[in-house]
């Protein structure tokens, strides 16, 4: 992995530099795909599937929101977002299920009824697909990592294209940087990300995705820095720490 070292002072200067930071990483680092024509059709297709995340989604209701037919929707949402639109759809589900197994005192079975699984059993098998691990042992590491956040098509780039990007968590970076005087952001990318996808798949892919800010968090833990690991990119992540030395600073990113 590589890792940008960012040195602040002051909250107000850090977020107006974070605001630029993040734009640079999108307009650098996001995927351009020849679709430009489909842009709107498809981001009110998402949009509409966040809204309802926790509601049946029919596909006859995405073909009337995207005005088009259900096979063309099919072939235009994979070409997109790079899955098909039930992929996307149930990933997100197990995303927002991730942070209510750290966050809440639900049920694993209210959890899977919740994100419209019939039972504990299927809603487990799910999960562990994603995250590489059952929803038990994800609540028992009190880790919480967005697999799966919502995609973002960006504004056409020169020569008719569509960006495609993953949101970024910006309100919770922002959040953070208010609670922080004093410090250091690391901008940690995975090298060589897109040939591990190429040469092993997107599954394998995937699960570097998930392992690595649960390394991250865990080598926090061990140097008792108490910071989350925010994905602020496809394959990238954001720590900001304040109260440390620099020598230390060293160390911390040594490990990572």
């Amino acid at each position: 992995m590589s890792i940008l070292i960012v040195i602040f002072f002051g909250k107000n200067a850090m977020q107006s530099y974070c605001k630029n930071f993040i734009i640079c990483l999108i307009l650098l680092k996001s995927t351009v795909i020849s679709l430009s024509m489909l842009k709107k059709q498809i981001q009110a297709v998402v949009d509409y599937i966040e809204e309802h995340l926790l509601e049946e989604i029919k596909m006859k209701d995405l073909t009337k929101v995207a005005l088009m037919s259900q096979s063309s929707l099919y072939n235009v949402c994979s070409q997109v977002l790079g899955m098909p639109v039930k992929k996307y759809i149930r990933y997100r589900r197990l995303s927002l299920s991730a942070y209510d197994l750290i966050y809440s005192d639900q049920s694993i079975l209210s959890l899977a009824l919740k994100y419209g699984y019939s039972s504990s059993a299927s809603f487990s098998r799910s999960f562990k697909y994603l995250y590489g691990q059952s929803p038990q042992h994800f609540k028992n590491t009190g880790i919480y990592t967005n697999a799966f956040p919502r995609i973002v098509l960006l504004n056409q780039v020169p020569g008719g294209n569509i960006m495609v990007n993953f949101e970024q968590n910006l309100a919770q970076l922002n959040e953070v940087i208010k609670q922080s005087p004093r410090g250091f952001l690391l901008d940690i990318d995975i090298d060589k990300f897109v040939s591990i996808n190429q040469i092993y798949g997107s599954e394998i892919g995937d699960k570097v995705l998930q392992e690595v800010p649960r390394v991250l968090q865990r080598v926090l833990n061990q140097h008792a820095v108490n910071t989350p690991v925010i994905r602020i990119q496809g394959d990238e992540f954001a720590i900001v720490i304040n109260s440390i030395e620099t020598d230390q600073l060293k160390q911390l990113c040594s490990k990572m």
